[in-house]
């Protein structure tokens, strides 16, 4: 048997119905033909491999949709980590740290002034744990920063090591409009 174009609208409709409603006499009745005219076209063409084919085409164009929006949402996400760890290692150039001295002590200090608010050992980590995450790798021994007591220039020399590791690109350093505002 040839398929024809009444044979075509017939599998389109009994395809239309949906996997829930679909149903040989729906068909019958629609093209009025008998039940056993559907049953043998369904047969001949092969209507349930076709239907299985263009479900898994439909579900592989919604996975591939669904498969890039993550990328491109995880390469926002990643740069915009990226704009704030440079905003931080901004922060740490020697040019950040003024000295003064106390007025009640005479005591000289260092007051360092990050780019961005970065409070605590833990918050960079974060942020490097973060960008770890989303490029796939293990973030290393980090947690080593809570199990010691460091001195802030022995800290800024780990953190300086660490960022020399993940040393952007000058073409994936933020534009200096995105390195005015935090990320």
């Amino acid at each position: 048997m040839i398929e024809n174009s009444t044979h075509r609208d017939a599998f389109e409709f009994y395809y239309s119905l949906g996997t829930q409603n679909r149903n040989l006499e729906k068909v019958a009745k629609q093209f009025k033909v008998s039940e056993a005219s559907t049953h043998l076209w369904s047969q001949e063409f092969n209507w349930q491999e076709r239907i299985f084919l263009r479900d898994k085409k439909v579900a592989d164009g919604i996975e591939t949709k669904v498969d890039s929006k993550i990328i491109e949402e995880k390469a926002k996400m990643l740069n915009t980590n990226r704009a704030a760890m440079n905003l931080f290692i901004k922060g740490l150039a020697p040019e950040r740290i003024t000295k003064y001295k106390d007025p009640e002590t005479g005591i000289e200090k260092e007051v360092f002034t990050p780019a961005i608010e970065v409070n605590s050992v833990s918050d960079w980590e974060k942020l490097v744990n973060i960008y770890f995450k989303l490029i796939g790798e293990d973030s290393g021994d980090i947690d080593s920063f809570k199990r010691r007591d460091l001195a802030k220039q022995d800290l800024i020399n780990r953190i300086n090591n660490i960022t020399g590791r993940l040393a952007l690109k000058d073409d994936d350093k933020p534009d200096s409009d995105s390195t005015d505002s935090p990320a």
